[in-house]
């Protein structure tokens, strides 16, 4: 019973994203950010592969075939680091200049 709510709420929030996805520009899209990434952010298990593989095409039919390349690219190149649902981002403005006094 609570896996099957599980379930439930973990494909709304599948949907939500999704739709939150589809309105950006795929021109922004982090290279390192993947399917499994998202999956691992939205806490779908191992085990529910039909799940995950439904996940996985739809992020691509979002992304389109071409920043899917992209990103398998990125993937494949020597010092790739994956990103990590913990990871911190650090965001710098270009506006904000700081300088020692």
């Amino acid at each position: 019973m609570i896996s099957d709510c599980v379930s439930a709420v973990s494909v709304l929030l599948l949907g939500l994203l999704l739709a939150f996805l589809s309105i950006l520009d795929p021109q922004v899209l982090e290279p390192r950010f993947n399917a499994e990434l998202f999956a691992q952010i939205l806490s779908i298990p191992q085990n529910k592969t039909l799940l995950r593989r439904h996940l996985s095409t739809h992020v691509v039919a979002l992304i389109g075939n071409d920043t899917q390349h992209k990103k398998r690219e990125a993937e494949s190149t020597p010092g790739y680091v994956p990103l990590l649902p913990s990871a911190k981002v650090k965001v710098r403005t270009k506006d904000t200049v700081y300088t020692r006094l």
